[in-house]
């Protein structure tokens, strides 16, 4: 049997609802009922595994997601090896997208995409679509988590965001195979060598590690770079290590002794040459920026913010 599951919004004109399930670790499962909403639903884990039974079963690790369309039913079984946790986005399309059947917009995205969309679609990271699909995600749940003034224009905008791009790959032609037009596989070097940079940025590496990580020539790896992220694998090393050693300074300024301490523990050979990057990509140097931060700079936090959407796709 099907439990009809209805959201409450507390404030209509914000058709959003975000929960925390949390689940620990028991010897047998607990018993899990199969509900129904009857808007949009995306599940997203935070911690250990579960298992959503919505005509198919997929397996959900942690950071990855699941859209459920309205009216499809589901179960939701946590494993019973591991703590686990998720959280349930609700909303109704119509916050996004107007469903009136007379709008322009609902014929030509929203209904057009339910009907090519399977019945969920599960986002796990493999390309750089899903990874965009994914921050965004994170950023909705922050926002409804700690709900700072202006929470519902970043959860609209990245929902609008998000639907744009799950529409792109859907309505989009498949171009066909010709042997040459292979844009997932630049997607997948690229997400590869990030993560691989994302993890060692401070050591020294050099061109040649970040290539032979993707088993290609350091000429392949600058051109796959440059079509998926139109710049050098050299460059978002300089810009990752400068975002780096911004978060500190942002997120936690106790732990900066030195500048020059800073620069090294963030992969940089010499102070001058930290200063000069951390000028070009945050237009201040490190004592500025950390000047303009206590002084409560929305100029300081604005160039942090862009430098992070760059390194995270350029959006």
């Amino acid at each position: 049997m099907v439990k009809e599951l209805t959201t409450e919004y507390p404030n209509p004109e914000y058709p959003v609802s975000v929960k925390l399930i949390e689940k620990r670790k028991e010897c047998k499962e607990s018993p899990c009922e199969a509900v129904r909403t009857k808007d949009l639903e995306f599940i997203v884990v935070r911690s250990g595994t579960v298992t959503v039974e919505c005509g198919e079963k997929y397996i959900l690790g942690p950071k990855q997601a699941l859209l459920i369309l309205r009216g499809v039913p589901r179960k939701i079984v946590p494993c019973c090896c591991d703590n686990t946790g998720w959280y349930s986005i609700v909303y109704r399309p119509e916050f996004v997208v107007n469903r009136d059947a007379q709008s322009p917009l609902s014929k030509k995205y929203y209904e057009s995409f339910r009907s090519l969309l399977p019945k969920c679609l599960k986002l796990e990271g493999e390309n750089l679509r899903e990874e965009r699909a994914l921050r965004r995600l994170a950023r909705i749940i922050e926002a409804n988590i700690k709900k700072k003034p202006g929470f519902e224009l970043v959860t609209l905008g990245n929902m609008a965001l998000m639907w744009a791009d799950l529409l792109e790959h859907t309505l989009e032609p498949q171009a066909e195979y010709t042997g040459k037009n292979v844009p997932a596989r630049d997607e997948l070097r690229v997400i590869e060598a990030k993560r691989y940079i994302d993890v060692t940025y401070y050591e020294a590496l050099r061109l040649e590690d970040i290539a032979a990580k993707i088993h290609v020539s350091r000429n392949e790896c600058c051109r796959a770079f440059k079509r998926v992220l139109n710049m050098s694998p050299v460059d978002y090393l300089i810009r990752r290590r400068v975002f780096e050693a911004a978060k500190v300074m942002y997120k936690d300024p106790l732990k900066v002794d030195s500048v020059s301490e800073l620069a090294i523990n963030v992969g940089f050979n010499t102070i001058s040459y930290f200063n000069r990057m951390f000028k070009r990509y945050m237009l201040y140097t490190p004592t500025e920026f950390a000047t303009a931060l206590k002084q409560g700079d929305k100029e300081a936090e604005k160039r942090y913010y862009a430098l992070e959407n760059t390194l995270n796709g350029g959006l």
